[in-house]
């Protein structure tokens, strides 16, 4: 029976049906032979192995992953300690936190635009100015010192009557 099995892949490697050409296909089976280091040249060889720079960055990796374990446990104690405190300072139901109070408002002139000239129902022309500012707000929660600040653009549009003689 081996006999039989054989000859049959005798056959099929003669006539390669689907077969590549024997130069790729060395090349295919180079790359998964343990030798294919030395089959192929240094230029080909897309993988180039260096052991000092792979050993610092593992290194590199495991100090990193420790640094950040090390603040997550200190924030995680920070937190825990916080509420254990604040629990046992404070035995009175909370309050709404979200209570804050405005602490100072802006309103800073940026600077003057000239719009169209309209005519009113009288006929008089009016040239509209545009006076532009930047309104900043800010305030503040007393409970535990969070500060919202937000500065907004805005306009107004004034139209001022043209002298005509």
């Amino acid at each position: 029976m081996e006999n039989k099995n054989k000859d049959l892949e005798d056959l099929l490697t003669k006539y390669k049906p689907s077969g590549l050409d024997e130069s790729f296909n060395h090349k295919i089976n180079s790359i998964f032979s343990k030798n294919s280091d030395d089959d192929l040249a240094p230029s080909e060889n897309k993988i180039i192995p260096f052991p000092f720079i792979q050993k610092i960055a593992t290194v590199a990796a495991i100090i990193i992953a420790f640094i950040g374990s090390f603040f997550a446990f200190l924030n995680d104690s920070n937190n825990s300690s916080k509420s254990t405190t604040s629990t046992a300072t404070n035995p009175s139901p909370k309050k709404d936190n979200n209570q804050f109070i405005p602490v100072r408002a802006e309103n800073i002139f940026e600077g003057l635009a000239e719009d169209q000239i309209i005519l009113s129902q009288d006929k008089i022309p009016y040239q509209g100015l545009r006076y532009q500012f930047s309104d900043s707000f800010i305030w503040k929660n007393k409970d535990d010192g969070t500060i919202i600040e937000m500065k907004v653009p805005s306009q107004r549009l004034y139209y001022v009557p043209i002298k005509t003689d």
